[in-house]
């Protein structure tokens, strides 16, 4: 039986998350998903070790979906983004 790939490619990582693929390559790109580029320009590679022990912290802090190793905008209690307004800027949010 041959050892598991430590590296997925962008539509593996995508199938065991259960997302898009373009939503991958979205995090991937933003950093929220632990993956590095070959030479810098190929396609994406993402750590299956790093991505299993992140979603076990997720889990083991109950923290939402998608916030991968820490980064990222800020998120309310639910895990959503602070929403837009009508002209278009962020609404400010109280804290």
């Amino acid at each position: 039986m041959p050892a598991e790939r430590r590296w997925l490619t962008i539509f593996e990582a995508a199938a065991f998350l259960s997302v898009n693929p373009k939503t991958a390559s979205a995090w991937a790109l933003s950093g929220r998903l632990p993956a590095a580029r070959i030479g810098g320009r190929g396609p994406w590679r993402v750590d299956r070790v790093k991505l299993e022990e992140s979603l076990e912290r997720q889990i083991k802090d109950n923290r939402p979906a998608g916030a991968f190793l820490g980064s990222g905008a800020p998120r309310d209690a639910l895990g959503s983004r602070p929403a837009f307004s009508a002209r278009g800027n962020r609404e400010k949010r109280q804290t």
